[in-house]
């Protein structure tokens, strides 16, 4: 700071100076002494303020030499510990070396550190018993605008990003294969990756399959194969079931060619044929009205009939091995006369449910509830579920939704009326609920089997009242009672012998029944109360007798067992069936492929709010459904699928 100057002084009075100058200088020196009062606090003033500002800077000044003295003394502490650290010694080829110490190398001359001890003649800087201690840096030179990397190991100058040079309204993303970033192109249209299965064509209609793969729509033809003879002799009361666990068809029935004895074989569906192991004799004795079932908890075949010995109700156990089947002891469920048996198993209980008509109890309808243990079953206390006079020509089946066993039934007390009840099985017994009535009609030969697909029963029979026409109606459960739609007739002539099957793979109940032009099919599809029908199949063209079907869920094949009666030579014969199929589901149609792909490719999948350009002879404005095969159309197909709607001839919104 600038110190202020004081003012000089005027001339002071003298004694030897006349009065008038002596007073005129005393004057002016008196006032001039009052502005040097001034002056002087002034200049006082801003000396302190100097004063102060040295001594901070002093302190400061003192504080600075402390911190440098500091950092000299830290500085000659690293010195130290530098010089210690790096006190490498000459690597001496077959020196024992400790773990620790280090050494410097005469081929790079940088320093390692011995892992372990070692008295190796390879160079540390070729040995893994060796870790490096010192890097070098790579050169600057020529490398300006790049950036230092490493992989881990080494350190170099890399173009961590891509150009952009022409990689305008591009992306930048990273590519994992290649372990970098890329520019990739930016699609507003939705898209899907996903693995070909099979080859895909640019705008093909696309599935995702269960195993996360992309699939184009394809149809499957109705398919019939060849008869095979399972029993060379008269074969009658035949039963049919699958075992899930084996993926074989058993087939029970009464050998007319062995004294009417009890045989049951196992048969392998392959493609549209069937196949047959050795017959296996499951009673030394005449049997009637045989029925089946498949125990899917014990992973057993369960067989009912009638022993015409005695006329009791028995069942009995078989185990399936390869193309055999054995069997157990059989166990007596009713000691008097059974007649009309059918039978189910409620997987939810694990009890196999057998309904019959007891003809020495004033022919009333029972269920008894058996326990499959081992390669025995055994039955708790009949139940009755109608006292009239009689309950003839039973159907049964386990609705796994609602947990209850149904049963249909002809009420021979009640003009033959048509009947459903529902029971419900607890521990090894059952209960009842309410007769329903679904035909007021007289009726015969009912078989009720359960569609999954839509949680309905439905009921198969033919109505006497109705020129004995084939008819279903549809059921659907409620609590312990049971309400029906109106019947449908699925083929308008005599139909007999009828068995049903519900397809899972296609949602279809399946009616095999015979008529005097042979064996036919009748494939239903259930909708809400009620049932549409396909046209009648044939599946053997001459005239049969004791018919009866399973479904094989494996390969997706209705099997019928059946009396032929070609050439009177009544064998037992079995064939495959399985109506026309496509792949398409509701729900599964993702889209239209972008590209053609072979199989496993890496498929990409135009989605819901895309623009395929890939099509051909659309009319813009106009929404399309896929069809069954895969194509597209302005009907909808079954199911109903819309794929999306047309912008131009070649040009479809995709909607999925």
């Amino acid at each position: 700071m600038t110190i202020p100057t004081i003012s000089t002084l005027p001339t002071a009075p003298a004694r030897t100076d006349a009065p008038a100058t002596f007073i005129s200088r005393a004057d002016a020196f008196l006032a001039a002494l009052v502005t040097m009062q001034s002056e002087l606090n002034t200049t006082i003033g801003a000396m302190n303020t100097d004063i102060g500002g040295i001594a901070a800077n002093v302190t400061a000044a003192e504080a600075a030499q402390t911190a440098a003295e500091t950092a000299e003394t830290n500085a000659e502490a690293a010195q130290a510990a530098a010089e210690a650290a790096s006190s490498a010694t000459l690597w001496v080829s077959g020196t024992s070396y400790s773990a620790g110490d280090v050494v410097y190398s005469p081929v790079d001359y940088k320093s390692y550190r011995a892992n372990t001890a070692t008295s190796g003649t390879t160079d540390p800087s070729a040995s893994a018993d060796w870790t490096r201690l010192t890097y070098d840096l790579p050169s600057q030179s020529g490398n300006a605008g790049l950036y230092l990397t490493t992989d881990g190991t080494n350190e170099s100058w890399g173009d961590v990003y891509p150009s952009l040079t022409g990689n305008a309204t591009k992306k930048l993303a990273v590519n994992v294969t290649e372990d970098g970033v890329e520019w990739v192109e930016v699609s507003a249209a939705p898209s899907l990756q996903a693995t070909a299965s099979g080859s895909l064509a640019n705008g093909d209609a696309v599935i995702v399959n269960s195993d996360g793969t992309v699939s184009i729509i394809s149809q499957t033809a109705e398919e019939t194969g060849t008869p095979v003879v399972f029993n060379a002799a008269t074969t009658t009361r035949n039963a049919a079931t699958y075992d899930t666990s084996n993926s074989k068809v058993v087939l029970a029935y009464r050998d007319g060619g062995a004294s009417n004895y009890g045989r049951a074989v196992v048969g392998t569906v392959s493609g549209s044929s069937i196949s047959f192991g050795s017959d296996v004799l499951f009673r030394n004795d005449t049997v009637d009205f045989v029925v089946s079932t498949y125990d899917s908890t014990n992973n057993k075949v369960v067989i009912a009939y009638k022993a015409t010995g005695t006329n009791y109700g028995e069942a009995i156990v078989g185990t399936v091995s390869g193309t055999s089947i054995s069997f157990g002891t059989a166990t007596v469920f009713n000691a008097g006369t059974v007649n009309d048996l059918a039978i189910t198993y409620d997987s939810s209980n694990s009890k196999v449910v057998i309904v019959y008509r007891d003809s020495s109890d004033s022919n009333k309808g029972k269920a008894i509830i058996g326990t499959v243990s081992g390669t025995s079953i055994s039955f708790g206390t009949a139940v009755v579920f109608s006292t009239s006079f009689y309950a003839s020509m039973l159907g049964a089946t386990y609705d796994s939704t609602n947990n209850k066993v149904v049963i249909s039934y002809s009420d021979f007390g009640d003009s033959y009326q048509g009947k459903a009840i529902v029971g419900t099985v607890s521990g090894t017994s059952i209960s009842f609920g309410t007769a329903v009535v679904f035909s007021t009609n007289s009726i015969r030969n009912t078989s009720a089997v359960y569609d999954s697909g839509n949680n309905k029963i439905v009921v198969s029979y033919y109505d006497v009242s109705n020129s004995n026409y084939g008819t279903a109606v549809v059921g659907e459960v409620s609590g312990t009672s049971i309400s029906f739609g109106t019947p449908v007739v699925y083929i308008s002539t005599s139909a007999y012998l009828i068995s049903s099957i519900y397809d899972s793979i296609n949602n279809r109940v399946i009616i095999s029944y015979n008529t005097s032009l042979g064996g036919k099919i009748s494939v239903g599809k259930v909708s809400g109360d009620s049932i549409t029908f396909d046209p009648a199949v044939t599946f053997a063209s001459i005239a049969l007798d004791y018919s009866t079907s399973t479904y094989d869920s494996d390969n997706g094949k209705t099997i019928m067992a059946y009396r032929s009666d070609a050439a009177g030579n009544y064998y037992g014969e079995a064939v495959t069936y399985s109506p026309e199929s496509t792949n398409l589901k509701i729900g599964n149609y993702i889209g239209i492929s972008d590209g053609a792909y072979s199989d496993t490719d890496t498929a990409n999948i135009q989605i819901i709010g895309s623009v395929d350009d890939a099509q051909t002879g659309l009319t813009a404005g106009q929404s399309y459904y896929v069809q069954r095969d895969g194509t597209l159309s302005t009907t909808p197909a079954d199911p109903s699928v819309f794929a999306g709607t047309a912008v131009s001839a070649t040009k479809l919104i995709v909607k999925g």
